[in-house]
């Protein structure tokens, strides 16, 4: 017997990872009941990344 074609990212489903879907490559939209169609793409949703922001003060002393 032929394996789904989604069979890992169902497996990963059901283990609670969050998963996304494409349409017609209109951008990957996160859902809570993925219907496995064949001809639609799904992954696990990236990690975020933490955003880092660097800050620097500059003091100007002014001669004269």
């Amino acid at each position: 017997m032929t394996p789904h074609t989604h069979a890992e990212l169902i497996k990963a489903w059901a283990e609670g990872y969050q998963i996304e879907e494409q349409w017609e490559n209109r951008g990957w939209v996160a859902t809570d009941e993925p219907r496995w169609f064949p001809s639609v793409q799904y992954r696990i949703q990236p990690e975020a990344k933490a955003s880092t922001s660097r800050w620097a003060l500059i003091k100007q002393t002014s001669k004269g």
